[in-house]
């Protein structure tokens, strides 16, 4: 697949493909909440189900492997870890602000294996 990359203040695009392409992928549909897009209100990752009082981690987790199942170039999921920042002391450690939600992935895509952190 390819898609676009737009970087500095130019707004000049630079054409991607492979990997790159993948993570980004993953990367936005992280950073659009679910129903946001007023073209496509199936696209996004369902925030509120998360950032909410009490959270549990299980079902969070169980969300984030739903929504990166979705992608065409992910082939299997080696990890995900949903870590709540909640306290000041994990707010410093994970130098993040509280009531935030932290993901990590290791994914394995048609590329190979991919990480983030989101």
């Amino acid at each position: 697949m390819n898609s676009f990359l737009i970087q500095g203040a130019d707004l000049k695009p630079i054409r991607i493909s492979g990997p790159d392409c993948t993570k980004q992928r993953i990367e936005n549909r992280f950073r659009l909440w679910k129903g946001e897009w007023e073209f496509d209100k199936s696209i996004g990752f369902p925030w509120s189900n998360v950032l909410r009082k009490n959270p549990s981690k299980k079902d969070a987790e169980a969300l984030v492997r739903s929504e990166l199942k979705k992608d065409p170039e992910i082939v299997s999921i080696e990890l995900v870890e949903v870590i709540f920042i909640d306290t000041e002391e994990k707010a410093k450690q994970y130098n993040s602000q509280l009531r935030t939600a932290l993901i990590r992935y290791v994914v394995q895509s048609t590329y190979g294996k991919l990480m983030g952190e989101l």
